[in-house]
């Protein structure tokens, strides 16, 4: 293994790579991710030896609290113990594989925030019936693809330039201040 993809940004996706941009493995769980990161972790990297990983690769949102936070927290580890990592934000797909369409989020608290010229929160009643997104399936009337399928169907493509970009804040859906807001 040369690399480490991981992304909690709403479930849990892991993965490793060849140095040529093949998938060793793959793995997505709908366990929450402080319940199963750590176990598929250990699947993947036996007794923790990081000494074949040149890098590995966190998607810093737009996602869930907690789920950022806890990568954010595996992250700093990382580069604590001096392993090079690399973020990007799922939308950054749309510039990477020069993706047209919109990339859909569901935002929790019942809204969704949509990806395009700019990123802005909505309700379900203001999307579009028939508008092609990228991003999480709501209905029999929105077409998608799975953001977590183009990184799998894409990883040459989208690694090889994230390595390029500078480190990332995690990007949350709203400020924390309305987040935790009673």
């Amino acid at each position: 293994m040369s690399y480490f993809f991981v992304d909690a940004s709403h479930s849990l996706t892991v993965g490793s790579l060849s140095d040529s941009w093949k998938w060793i493995d793959f793995i997505q769980t709908e366990e929450l991710p402080s319940v199963s990161l750590h176990k598929l972790i250990n699947s993947l990297i036996p007794n923790e030896d990081w000494t074949n990983v040149r890098g590995v690769f966190f998607c810093k949102g737009p996602g869930s609290y907690t789920g950022l936070r806890l990568l954010e927290g595996f992250e700093q580890y990382l580069r604590f113990e001096n392993i090079k990592c690399y973020d990007f934000y799922s939308f950054e797909l749309k510039k990477i594989l020069n993706i047209k369409k919109p990339f859909l989020y569901s935002a929790f608290k019942g809204q969704y925030l949509i990806c395009d010229e700019e990123n802005k929160l909505v309700n379900l009643s203001e999307l579009k019936d028939g508008v092609e997104y990228y991003g999480e399936k709501l209905g029999d009337n929105f077409n998608f693809k799975s953001i977590i399928d183009l990184i799998k169907e894409n990883p040459s493509e989208i690694f090889s330039k994230v390595m390029k970009e500078d480190p990332k804040d995690i990007y949350y859906f709203r400020p924390l201040s309305e987040e935790f807001k009673k």
